[in-house]
């Protein structure tokens, strides 16, 4: 799963645990049930290991200003959307790899526009064209 960051245009790259837990995130579910009830139902981990792993992404999630924690739940309207998902996967359970990310700035939209659009625009003035 691929992700974008509305705080500094990257992307984020999810892989197939870390996209579990993006997906199964509700706003009311703790980090640690939502582990437990999709992660370790899904793949092969231990309930320890997979809610360390989970919490150390999520941390680092946050500190790119991508996921936010809360102390209280949002509404119940989500909870049964992430229990109509968790009930639709298939009882095979599959290599676990610890939830991770890659991401990349995309481009600087000023990059793009600075002598595209108004050669004028201030914060172009001082930005030297080599082409």
């Amino acid at each position: 799963m691929i992700i974008m960051s509305v705080a500094d245009s990257t992307f984020v790259s999810l892989n197939e645990v870390a996209t579990v837990i993006w997906q199964s995130a509700d706003g009311k579910t703790s980090l640690g049930e939502l582990v437990v009830q999709t992660v370790c139902r899904q793949f092969e981990v231990g309930s320890e290991t997979a809610i360390l792993d989970a919490r150390d992404f999520a941390e680092e999630l946050s500190r790119h200003a991508i996921l936010a924690f809360s102390s209280q739940p949002i509404s119940d309207a989500a909870a049964g959307e992430a229990e109509a998902e968790l009930a639709s996967t298939s009882s095979r359970r599959k290599p676990y790899l610890k939830p991770a990310f890659r991401y990349e700035r995309v481009f600087e939209t000023l990059a793009l526009s600075c002598g595209k659009v108004s050669p004028n625009q201030f914060q172009c003035r001082f930005n030297r064209k080599s082409s």
